[in-house]
């Protein structure tokens, strides 16, 4: 299992109603889909056309999970695991946390959120004011005299306090940048 992957441990809910464990599991990274994590299923359980599986059971539940945090998962249907599961298998608990202070627990609120205020990772918040000036065209492109008249941290204090929030993250040391809300 990578460092984002999640997995569940998806069982059918007929057999465990009757007291058996039947069930197995499934990864998921930031490609899968519902309808991918559905075929998975399928070709598991061997469900026919109608819906059912070789063992009787037609509905399927989430009965353990691994690599979920920061979210509290709960009871969830297979197909919203599978969407929860690819949001922090694409971006990383880290920032899943982050967008969790802003939106909902709905997947597609916090992707939509990261990719609208996610600004990225950076050594430091100077590193990123430097690359926001060059980047905006602000200062030549090459380094040269007047760039080097510049104050980094002040104007990179004045970004941060109006404009920016930065999170460092205590394992890589990087500081994340997102636009202020």
């Amino acid at each position: 299992m990578s460092e984002h992957e999640c997995r569940v441990y998806l069982g059918c809910l007929h057999c465990y109603n009757e007291g058996r464990l039947h069930g197995g599991w499934f990864e998921i990274d930031e490609h899968t889909t519902p309808e991918d994590l559905s075929a998975e299923l399928d070709e598991f359980f061997g469900r026919n056309e109608r819906g059912f599986a070789k063992c009787g059971g037609e509905e399927f539940v989430v009965h353990d999970h691994e690599g979920f945090s920061p979210y509290n998962l709960g009871e969830v249907s297979p197909p919203e695991a599978a969407r929860t599961g690819a949001i922090i298998a694409e971006h990383g608990p880290f920032l899943v946390s982050h967008a969790l202070e802003y939106v909902s627990e709905d997947p597609d609120e916090v992707r939509q959120w990261i990719e609208e205020h996610y600004r990225g990772a950076w050594d430091s918040e100077r590193d990123f004011a430097e690359q926001l000036a060059e980047d905006l065209d602000l200062v030549p492109r090459e380094h040269s005299w007047p760039a080097s008249y510049i104050d980094w941290e002040a104007a990179a204090r004045d970004l941060f306090i109006s404009d920016y929030r930065s999170v460092r993250d205590d394992e890589t040391g990087e500081v994340h940048v997102f636009d202020i809300c």
